[in-house]
């Protein structure tokens, strides 16, 4: 947690991912939803795909931000633009997934 944290402030987008994964989980850590979207969306402002689109999920579910399918749609097509041609993650299935509930 404490080397997460210390590269999660010192701006590595990866690490600000994953420390909102920890908060949002609980693990290592009290869970906190507010907290996780505050490190989600640090990791967004530096364009970092994965960030984008867990901030999308959390907007599409009102988790630790307010409901809001506008924002949940908008950081979730950027997630899926920032990914590479060759990605292995099927984003489509996921934005199905996500639009079902």
């Amino acid at each position: 947690m404490k080397w997460f944290r210390k590269a999660a402030e010192q701006g590595n987008a990866p690490a600000q991912t994953i420390l909102g994964m920890m908060y949002e989980d609980g693990r290592g850590i009290t869970q906190d939803y507010t907290e996780a979207a505050r490190w989600y969306r640090k990791a967004t402002d530096q364009g970092w795909p994965t960030g984008q689109g867990i901030l999308g999920a959390l907007y599409t579910f009102g988790t630790g931000v307010s409901k809001n399918d506008v924002l949940a749609h908008m950081w979730l097509s950027l997630a899926i633009s920032g990914l590479p041609p060759t990605s292995e993650v099927n984003w489509w299935d996921i934005l199905q997934f996500l639009w079902l509930f």
